[in-house]
């Protein structure tokens, strides 16, 4: 969701984030299922976690202004594991300057990009997600 045209727009929205009041201690985008349900309905019932359901894919969440509204508004983000092991919501965090916290360190298991290693394959031999 963030590709400033210059380096002004990317110091705007350094700034923005800087300046952006934290009125929750978390908060958590995603859908309703599997493992997931726990935490979600934990998150929905506390006061101090703003809750995003994903409940129509990515026509909620997909759709960058409410997560970076929800992310903007929090200090932690609850990123748990998805479909993949890794979800983007880990990267919208750390843009919004909301510090992840991880339910498994697949969720951020960037290792082989960081240190420029083979990228994992898949049992097919092409290039996996991760």
């Amino acid at each position: 969701f963030l590709h400033p045209a210059s380096r002004s727009e990317l110091e705007d929205w350094r700034r923005l984030v800087r300046a952006s009041p934290r009125p929750r201690l978390a908060a958590l985008a995603a859908g309703v299922r599997g493992k997931r349900a726990a935490l979600a309905n934990a998150c929905a019932f506390a006061a101090e976690c703003n809750f995003l359901e994903c409940v129509d894919g990515c026509a909620t969440c997909c759709a960058p202004r409410a997560v970076v509204d929800a992310y903007l508004k929090a200090e932690f983000c609850l990123i748990p594991t998805g479909d993949t092991p890794t979800r983007r919501a880990f990267f919208d965090a750390l843009l919004c300057g909301c510090i992840p916290v991880l339910r498994s360190a697949k969720t951020a298991d960037y290792e082989w990009f960081l240190r420029g290693a083979d990228m994992p394959r898949t049992g097919r031999g092409d290039a996996a997600a991760a």
